[in-house]
């Protein structure tokens, strides 16, 4: 005799809560939430680095610390630029984070975890218009 043997497998999906107030009105990345940074970053000498960090946010915190990062790292990359001179490593770069509605400056020490962090509320896009930022 031949036969068959049925394996079924149920998940939980992992959804917002409905009734849970920290979720209406926004999108999929809420109000809070993290991010890993791994980008080119223009210096002031025109040179690129390479800058990795984690990013967490959480808007409905109060006004200190909505922002943070950790595991701040600046090197020279050749896949950014291969032949970076001598960095001023104290000097402030800023990063927009369109997608997340997020604007973090920062020096490109490695370590230093001092950031000023902004939620963009509005920006000008490519067209000159004032554009509403949402989170996606």
């Amino acid at each position: 005799a031949t036969g068959f043997l049925l394996l079924a497998t149920f998940c939980a999906v992992n959804t917002k809560p409905r009734n849970n107030p920290l979720y209406k009105g926004v999108d999929h990345h809420g109000l809070r939430g993290g991010f890993k940074i791994h980008r080119c970053t223009k210096t002031k000498e025109g040179d690129w680095l390479y800058c990795k960090y984690n990013v967490h946010y959480d808007k409905q915190r109060s006004r200190n610390q909505q922002i943070a990062i950790d595991h701040l790292r600046c090197v020279k990359r050749k896949m950014c630029d291969d032949s970076v001179t001598k960095i001023d490593r104290n000097q402030k770069v800023t990063e927009r984070f369109m997608q997340h509605c997020i604007e973090i400056t920062h020096s490109l020490k490695t370590g230093d975890d001092t950031i000023t962090g902004n939620f963009i509320e509005e920006f000008r896009s490519r067209d000159g218009m004032m554009t509403k930022c949402k989170m996606n």
